[in-house]
């Protein structure tokens, strides 16, 4: 939007890494701002929602199922056009991480928790251990930095209001040339180990 900062230098000249969906990633010259519901626990869930942009016009769909032998999150085009895939079996069996795959179950990259100094987070890897994208600051007030391999911020998020129902959501503000649906997934993976905000005034 006009007058918007964007997260990071505004020079980014190309795409950042690989991408699970090319047809999201954030157009040269622009900053991509939405908002998500922040409903996820640590539990296993049945539930869905949309992501919206700041006017709260539905932007993506995310169906969360963790009910039966394929335990994950959906997140899917307004026509229902599958995106990505959170693979979430693994944490319900306390065996794992979460994987973020391709529509057709084909793993892009994996969540890995990172305790290194100065600061903890969690990092987003390909299938050759390549650092895509880390995650930290404060996971459960929704204040979180997503920065590159060369350290440059390509996302950030903050707790913001929407509407009136009195649900919690939390902006996501996504660079040029960044993945916005890569991004999410680990978002919405990050949201499911952290288990959101419970407590937290709604």
């Amino acid at each position: 939007p006009p007058g918007a900062a964007s997260p990071g230098p505004s020079s980014t000249r190309r795409t950042e890494g690989r991408q699970l969906c090319p047809c999201l990633v954030v157009p040269e010259g622009h900053e991509m701002n939405f908002a998500v519901r922040d409903l996820l626990t640590k539990e296993k869930q049945q539930l869905s929602f949309s992501v919206v942009d700041l006017e709260e016009r539905p932007v993506t769909h995310v169906i969360v199922n963790e009910v039966g032998p394929h335990a994950g999150i959906l997140i899917q085009l307004l026509d229902q056009t599958p995106l990505a895939w959170v693979r979430t079996k693994a944490v319900h069996e306390g065996r794992g991480m979460p994987e973020i795959c391709y529509p057709s179950g084909e793993m892009f990259c994996t969540v890995a928790k990172e305790d290194a100094v100065p600061t903890s987070g969690y990092t987003l890897r390909d299938k050759s251990g390549q650092r895509l994208c880390t995650m930290h600051g404060d996971f459960r007030e929704k204040a979180v930095n997503v920065v590159n391999p060369s350290g440059r911020l390509i996302c950030e998020t903050e707790r913001c209001e929407l509407g009136s129902d009195g649900t919690p959501y939390y902006q996501v503000r996504v660079a040029p040339g960044v993945d916005v649906c890569l991004v999410l997934c680990g978002l919405l993976a990050v949201d499911k180990l952290e288990g959101g905000s419970e407590g937290s005034p709604s």
